[in-house]
């Protein structure tokens, strides 16, 4: 941790000496929002409210934190939200981030990625007697076709 804070600081330091094109902080790459209808929903963890939950939306941000030269730091948000048909109010919610970076890219755009993943989801207006299910993960992604 120490390590990587030491590299953004001098990352940061560096940037009044950096020309423009080898140095960006916070690059949009991908900002959407997709708006949808669920067809079928069939959730043990979302029972009984899961036959109403009808539309919903996912905002999407996805940009680069931070970028030196061939060296960067990505994040990709997704905030998403399920609404009942029969009240109207937001009852599923969730967020789902990556942070990574590449750590290899050739000359065709094909690299190699290590990241963190989380995605946890909540049900809103609701006790639960259990935990809200979550997903934290590391890994490795090979981008073959970009």
């Amino acid at each position: 941790m120490f390590r990587a804070t030491c590299i953004v600081g001098s990352l940061l330091a560096s940037s009044t000496y950096a020309s423009p094109q080898k140095f960006k902080l916070l690059e949009p790459r991908d900002v959407y929002i997709d708006l949808y209808e669920n067809e079928t929903v069939h959730d043990p963890y979302v029972a009984p409210i899961d036959k109403y939950l009808k539309y919903g939306a996912t905002f999407n941000l996805d940009f680069t934190v931070i970028r030196y030269d061939d060296l960067s730091l990505f994040w990709l948000n997704k905030l998403h939200f399920d609404q009942a048909s029969n009240s109207g109010h937001i009852k599923h919610a969730g967020w789902q981030y990556e942070i990574g970076a590449p750590i290899y890219q050739d000359d065709k755009g094909s690299r190699i990625e290590l990241f963190k993943q989380h995605h946890s989801r909540h049900v809103l207006e609701e006790e639960r007697n259990v935990h809200f299910p979550v997903y934290d993960r590391i890994g490795i992604r090979l981008r073959m076709i970009p």
